[in-house]
């Protein structure tokens, strides 16, 4: 029997110069099947949405019996690790949302991973915020 999880990530982000490289190399070093997905998929170019004013990466999966808070921690971990080779730090719009809901729950979590206080130099926080639905519930 499972226990799904919906996972869905979306963040700014542009498919070039270092991405392709360490995205295979965060998919080769994680343990956890939805971090490999997802880093493989970026690897390859899978999830980009480019615009006229930059890029998106969304991403999302169903998996069973997720464990969040390293899918999350890792993702983090990626991003302060990339940003250095774009700028000199983050903006305070900078920002990553992992949006994750288990089977049977009362409401969907969002994590958002972003710099403490405004600019930011390649440091980042995570913050949990319980959202008031929740998609199976709709």
């Amino acid at each position: 029997m499972g226990y799904y999880t919906h996972i869905s990530t979306c963040f700014s982000l542009d498919y070039d110069g270092c991405i392709p490289k360490k995205a295979k190399e965060y998919a080769s070093k994680s343990e956890q099947r939805e971090l490999k997905h997802m880093f493989d998929d970026m690897s390859n170019g899978k999830g980009f949405f480019v615009g006229s004013k930059g890029s998106l990466f969304n991403w999302g999966y169903v998996g069973n019996y997720t464990e969040i808070e390293p899918f999350v921690e890792m993702l983090k971990n990626f991003l302060e690790e990339i940003r250095g080779f774009y700028t000199e730090g983050f903006l305070d719009f900078d920002q990553a949302l992992v949006f994750y809901e288990p089977e049977q729950s009362e409401q969907a979590t969002a994590y958002e991973i972003k710099p403490k206080d405004g600019l930011s130099e390649n440091k980042l926080i995570i913050e949990k915020h319980n959202c008031p639905f929740a998609w199976m519930q709709m």
